[in-house]
């Protein structure tokens, strides 16, 4: 039985969190113990682990220039601090940094065997925390990256050691089936429906998805949109949408 702790900022609703809570249930349990640590908050997604997996929260307090700091800060002292003592208790043989920033520079003080998980792609034009991040990735004993563009991204910026692995993210198709055949409110039975999930940040585009919709309300188009997602844009997208008249 090998055990395995995996790292993560918090189970909240966002993709690498639920992609997680789908992997450690399906490990096979027979083979791994497994236990995962949320060093912030619990997050929604922590309701969907299985019992047959061990979650610690460390309900650690968030502070502006959080990631900035930890990045400079003392690696075997992040190590101590927040999961040293997890690690000892539960004799880990195998530590995961599920994410890049806070859980990377906690998890590369540990002197046990570790994987880096990559799972969004590295910018060249940050070459100061580049600089950073060759340095930590490299005290690794593997990279894993969720899509090949994301490896390739990570290579292009950084010379590993090791030629950084794709592992593609775990989905349960099961239950996505199954939860298609459930009724849902959030539709207009009259009208066209638009669905769309995700964190509520720049990066995913919802305001030029506002934008689309103005223009579909000026054709006179008939539809009916929902947003299902929560982030830092979410006052910002609600304004748009008072401003561009889509209440």
């Amino acid at each position: 039985m090998k055990n395995i702790l995996f790292v993560i900022e918090n189970l909240g609703g966002g993709g690498a969190e639920r992609v997680l809570v789908n992997l450690v249930n399906h490990m096979n349990k027979a083979k791994y113990d497994v236990t995962v640590v949320t060093l912030f908050e619990k997050g929604v997604n922590s309701d969907n682990l299985e019992s047959s997996v061990k979650h610690i929260n460390l309900n650690r307090k968030r502070f502006k220039g959080m990631k900035f700091i930890y990045k400079f800060l003392p690696k075997k002292m992040l190590y101590s601090l927040f999961i040293k003592d997890i690690v000892d208790e539960n004799k880990i043989d195998l530590i995961v940094a599920y994410m890049t920033g806070v859980p990377t520079f906690v998890c590369v003080g540990a002197k046990i065997p570790k994987i880096a998980w990559i799972h969004g792609e590295f910018f060249r034009n940050d070459k100061l925390n580049l600089l950073g991040l060759r340095r930590i990735y490299n005290k690794f004993d593997a990279v894993a990256g969720v899509s090949e563009y994301v490896c390739n991204s990570a290579k292009k910026n950084i010379k590993f050691k090791a030629e950084p692995i794709v592992i593609y993210n775990v989905n349960d198709t099961n239950k996505i089936i199954s939860s298609a055949n459930e009724n849902s409110e959030l539709q207009d039975s009259n009208k066209i429906n638009i669905i769309t999930v995700g964190c509520l940040e720049m990066t995913k585009g919802f305001d030029r998805l506002l934008n689309v919709c103005k223009k579909l309300n000026e054709e006179k188009f008939e539809y009916f949109l929902t947003i299902l997602g929560e982030g830092i844009e979410r006052k910002n997208l609600e304004k748009q949408i008072e401003d561009y008249g889509l209440s």
